[in-house]
């Protein structure tokens, strides 16, 4: 378990999918793409054991942004695990925690010019995360776990620009994922 405090930068402040007056898919710049995918990779370059390590970290601060998923039927359905008497610690096997990490990866580097493509696989991960008892509410706070869970990755804060980058696309992202919801 990562001892490490939440990053010391303040929180992105992502919206509802259902007030989002976020850009289009097809809107979004190659600047911005560009951003987060160097971001991206200089997380995935920060330890060799960057994807078990990422999945546990992104579950951790979104325990920490949304204590009520402890009794959640997402994380049970999901097959995580508690074995210990604290209800916040969540321990996930390093393929659970893998494929959290390989999930953001392959989101990540989907970017490009196919946008009904793209969007057609967040619509089935919005599906997949209906499914399991996923809220179309939460999406903001798992937006921010991912973002806090780059920062611990880095061992810095993000930049402005990078948390922009980041910020517009996972902004245009939930709102494809909540459609499914």
């Amino acid at each position: 378990q990562n001892n490490q405090a939440p990053p010391s930068s303040p929180p992105l402040l992502f919206k509802t999918p259902n007030q989002t007056t976020m850009n289009a898919m097809e809107n979004i710049g190659y600047t911005t793409v560009a951003t987060l995918v160097d971001t991206w990779e200089e997380c995935r370059r920060s330890s060799p054991e960057f994807e078990e390590e990422f999945g546990q970290l992104a579950l951790e601060q979104m325990l920490f942004l949304e204590p009520s998923m402890v009794e959640s039927s997402v994380l049970k359905a999901a097959g995580f695990t508690n074995n210990s008497d604290n209800p916040m610690t969540f321990k996930l096997d390093a393929k659970n925690a893998k494929s959290i990490t390989e999930l953001v990866d392959s989101v990540i580097q989907m970017m490009g010019p196919d946008i009904d493509f793209v969007q057609n696989i967040l619509f089935n991960l919005g599906a997949r995360f209906l499914r399991i008892g996923g809220e179309a509410q939460i999406l903001p706070n798992v937006g921010l776990a991912l973002c806090m869970a780059m920062e611990l990755s880095l061992k810095r804060d993000m930049t402005a620009e990078e948390k922009d980058a980041f910020d517009e696309i996972y902004d245009c992202f939930s709102s494809e994922i909540a459609k499914a919801l």
